[in-house]
């Protein structure tokens, strides 16, 4: 992704924005696939439907970024954020408005790995008991 940005952008690259983004990007997809794939008991092909979904809704907020369709609401989607600071490593974006998508996807990242951690103990856990 670096090697990306650094091609389209050239040399005049904000980096503390980009290692921002790609890790709280990672962060968010490694999490959100784990919450799909912990409850799964018998092999890989019910991890296929439900992240098939889950990508498909993470995927809207791509109309902002084509500057298709704004609104609101993209902020209920939790990728928006996402795809906010990742753009705002390729286009000149308010300080205010990255850091605030980065605020707002740590906070979805804080609300996963909650989540995380009950759906090890409820699902990985007990499969260990078993």
């Amino acid at each position: 992704m670096g090697c990306a940005i650094v091609f389209i952008k050239g040399e005049d690259i904000n980096w503390l924005r980009v290692v921002l983004a790609i890790s709280l990007s990672a962060a968010f997809y490694t999490l959100l696939g784990f919450l799909i794939a912990a409850p799964v008991r018998q092999g890989i092909n019910q991890f296929f439907v439900p992240m098939a979904i889950a990508m498909a809704i993470t995927s809207v907020p791509i109309v902002w970024h084509l500057d298709i369709f704004a609104h609101p609401a993209l902020w209920l989607i939790p990728s928006h954020p996402a795809m906010i600071v990742l753009s705002g490593c390729l286009r000149d974006m308010p300080t205010g408005q990255f850091y605030t998508a980065a605020g707002v996807l740590t906070l979805w990242i804080l609300a996963e790995f909650y989540l995380s951690t009950r759906f090890f103990h409820r699902y990985v856990s007990e499969r260990q008991r078993t």
